[in-house]
C-alpha cells in the first residue's frame, strides 16, 4: 500500500516545518492563526519531459483533491518531478501550504515563449499580465538556456513581471550540471 510512502511524506513535511521556521511561527501565532495559502493562487512551470509529461498527477485526490487546476495550454501527462514539487509546494498531505487552491501550470517552453514571458517579441511587448490575480507565487524547477543572446533578456523579463504582479518567483538551480541556467 502506500502507507509507507506517507510516513515518509509526513516525515518529510516535518523536517521541512522545522527548516523554515513553521514551529517557531505557530508558537508566535497560535495554531489556529496559522497561514495555510488559502486564498493565495499559484503557479508551477516545468520543463516538458519525455510524452508530453509536466503536470502532477490530478487525479490523485489524497494530494489534490478540492484544488482548481488550470492548464491553459496544451494537453500534458503526468511527470515524477512534477508530482514531487506539487507535493511539497501546495499538496494536501505534504506541503506548510495545503489551503492553496488555485494551481495554473505550465510548460517552460510555452510559459517563456507565447505564453507568459513573450520572449522573442519586440521589447515594446510586455510579458503578459498574471492570468489570475490570486497568483502571488511561481515556482520554476527546471534551467536552460537559448545559446543565441537570449538569456538574459528572458531573465530581466521575468524580473519585470515579477514587479509588475507582485510575484514571489522561485527558480530552480543547476546542481552541477554543464548547462547554464537561468
Amino acid at each position: 500500500g502506500s502507507g509507507g510512502s506517507e510516513l515518509l511524506a509526513q516525515a518529510d513535511l516535518e523536517t521541512v516545518r522545522e527548516r523554515v521556521g513553521w514551529y517557531d511561527l505557530q508558537e508566535r501565532l497560535g495554531s489556529g492563526a496559522m497561514p495555510d495559502g488559502t486564498g493565495i493562487g499559484v503557479l508551477q512551470c516545468e520543463a516538458s519531459g519525455a510524452g508530453n509529461s509536466w503536470i502532477p498527477d490530478l487525479d490523485d485526490a489524497s494530494r489534490y483533491g478540492g484544488k482548481d487546476f488550470t492548464i491553459p495550454f496544451g494537453n500534458p501527462t503526468t511527470s515524477s518531478h512534477a508530482n514531487t514539487v506539487a507535493t511539497g509546494f501546495y499538496s494536501n498531505n505534504g506541503s506548510i501550504a495545503p489551503g492553496v487552491g488555485n494551481i495554473w501550470l505550465y510548460d517552460a517552453n510555452t510559459f517563456v515563449t507565447n505564453g507568459y514571458l513573450n520572449l522573442g517579441q519586440a521589447s515594446s511587448v510586455p510579458p503578459i499580465q498574471s492570468p489570475d490575480e490570486s497568483i502571488r507565487v511561481h515556482n520554476h524547477s527546471w534551467i536552460g538556456q537559448f545559446n543565441n543572446g537570449n538569456d538574459n533578456l528572458a531573465m530581466r523579463r521575468m524580473d519585470f513581471m515579477s514587479i509588475r504582479d507582485n510575484i514571489l518567483v522561485v527558480n530552480g538551480t543547476n546542481n552541477g550540471g554543464s548547462a547554464s541556467h537561468l
